[in-house]
């Protein structure tokens, strides 16, 4: 971890304590924000999670943090809603177990932290995690086989045959559609028309405020914007990204908690404060893949990567049709709509009967089928279901029945190491500070920070 983060820990000393002090506090935010060491881990032969009976020939497109809180409702440009991957920071080519453990280790996680309220209903869904894990590796198998023969990969709609905690989302995305709560919480009508609020919204979260951000930001904004605009699939007017307000959003995500993120309030279809949109532009990073080899498909442009992952991981391209990516003073960002009608799929909503075993296989299936579509997807014209296909038993009989009882012991296995390493972290920051023992830079170190990012920053800490 201390590796992976040391620029943020030396140049950001305040927003990674903020990062591992969430870790420390929660073992799913912990799960969430340690994608570093579960890729070691699973790069290491030696671990169990690393370890496959399926050789790892293919490099599918894959989510690089396939966790069950990395997928939910998204609303396309028809305005239909799907279930979908919502986050792509980690999204590369990777073997496919690396994906797929993720999500199974999750969804251990989850059952053993569902309905924190009740806890012999919370043991009852924690002793089924090996058949929801179960359930989960026979929905990968299964989509990996029928994408092999020609079937298309499904669109994830709303449904009575999906879990309670699924159907609630999109219940949810079609309620907020009409509300539009973002613009309620997050601004406010001033006699200058809406504006973002400022400082702590909420005094249950103290670590989450919106602040003010340099004149340089606000200047550079506009090319940003445009440069994002043109690169849409669909066609919207300049007008409409037209500035109203901006700020600096602190105290969101896990791993992405020390990352430059911003809320930008644009114009909309009209001058009406009703019409206002708010747009999220949030700092990129490289995935972690260091083995690219030159001229791979990756490339260097980290906005480029988002687009071409995100349209080719979701069911149809404009899944999200105001997800793309730019540059703001030279530094990568991806830019999506913020909206409360894209609802998020989170672990503490898994309670009663959203927190059943039942309910908990459902969602398991229908998570690792989009895992498998992804996974399936071609991004250069190689056949790459039928590679997958081979390389695994997708057909009934003993093979496949070893292959789930494997899988299910791995993620067994490695989520309580998760559980262990989250006490070990825990000492850790305990012992060596909130800089895993690295030591800030001071002043001289500050001055060798780009300049837009010194912009950003400016009387951040």
């Amino acid at each position: 971890m201390a590796e992976a983060d040391e620029l943020l820990v030396r140049h950001r000393p305040a927003l990674a304590a903020g990062k591992y002090e969430r870790m420390s506090s929660d073992l799913y935010a912990f799960y969430r924000g340690t994608v570093p060491l579960y890729r070691r881990d699973v790069a290491d032969p030696s671990m169990v999670v690393a370890q496959t009976t399926a050789p790892a020939g293919a490099m599918p497109l894959s989510l690089g943090d396939a966790h069950p809180e990395n997928f939910g409702t998204l609303q396309a440009a028809d305005g239909s809603f799907a279930l979908e991957p919502n986050d792509f920071d980690g999204a590369d080519r990777f073997p496919y177990h690396w994906d797929l453990r993720r999500l199974t280790v999750g969804l251990v996680l989850a059952a053993r932290l569902s309905n924190p309220d009740d806890a012999d209903a919370r043991a009852a869904t924690a002793a089924e995690a090996p058949s929801i894990v179960q359930a989960a590796v026979g929905s990968y198998l299964n989509t990996i086989g029928a994408r092999a023969l020609g079937v298309a990969g499904g669109r994830v709609e709303d449904d009575p045959i999906l879990s309670s905690l699924i159907r609630d989302a999109f219940r949810r995305s079609v309620r907020d559609l009409e509300t539009r709560d973002e613009l309620a919480e997050l601004t406010e009508l001033t006699a200058e028309g809406r504006r973002f609020r400022r400082g702590v919204l909420d005094p249950d979260e103290p670590t989450s405020a919106l602040l003010e951000v340099p004149a340089v930001v606000r200047d550079a904004l506009p090319a940003t914007l445009d440069e994002y605009r043109r690169s849409l699939l669909i066609a919207v007017p300049a007008e409409f990204f037209t500035v109203v307000d901006v700020v600096r959003q602190l105290g969101s995500g896990v791993a992405s908690w020390p990352r430059v993120r911003m809320l930008v309030l644009v114009r909309g279809v009209s001058d009406a404060p009703d019409d206002d949109v708010i747009l999220e532009v949030k700092e990129l990073a490289p995935s972690g893949r260091t083995d690219a080899p030159p001229g791979s498909w990756l490339g260097d442009d980290l906005p480029e990567r988002i687009r071409r992952t995100t349209r080719a991981a979701w069911a149809r391209p404009d899944g999200e049709p105001f997800w793309s990516g730019a540059f703001l003073l030279g530094i990568p960002v991806q830019i999506r709509l913020e909206a409360e009608r894209h609802k998020t799929l989170r672990v503490d909503r898994m309670e009663e009967d959203e927190g059943t075993p039942d309910d908990l296989r459902a969602t398991a299936t229908s998570l690792a089928g989009i895992l498998a579509r992804v996974h399936t997807t071609s991004l250069d014209g190689e056949d790459v279901a039928r590679e997958l296909a081979t390389s695994m038993p997708v057909g009934l009989g003993p093979a496949r029945d070893a292959f789930v009882i494997d899988e299910v012991a791995r993620a067994l296995a490695y989520a309580d190491q998760v559980e262990a390493d989250w006490v070990l972290f825990q000492q850790l920051v305990a012992r060596e500070g909130p800089g895993l023992g690295l030591v800030p830079l001071g002043d001289d170190g500050g001055r060798r920070v780009e300049v837009g990012l010194r912009a950003l920053f400016e009387g951040d800490e």
